[in-house]
């Protein structure tokens, strides 16, 4: 899991207005198929399982805000995301 990534994409999520967060491009889209199998988020359209260019955050788990806020916490090199 690219942790800057994934912390962005939550981030930008819960920032939305939106009910939905789509996600497009294969590094974006793999990051939230990694994050819905570790139970972080919940996704739909992911359109290939294997290489899905792609997704859409339907809801941010309470586990996947747990993880943003301790990467929040975390030494700079997260902190900054």
């Amino acid at each position: 899991m690219n942790l800057p990534l994934a912390l962005k994409i939550i981030k930008d999520a819960q920032a939305t207005d939106e009910h939905h967060y789509h996600v497009h491009g294969r590094a974006e889209a793999r990051e939230v198929q990694q994050m819905a199998e570790a139970g972080l988020v919940r996704a739909v359209d992911l359109d290939d399982p294997i290489d899905p260019e792609e997704a859409t955050i339907v809801d941010i788990t309470h586990a996947g805000r747990q993880f943003c806020r301790a990467l929040r916490n975390a030494p700079r090199a997260y902190a900054n995301v």
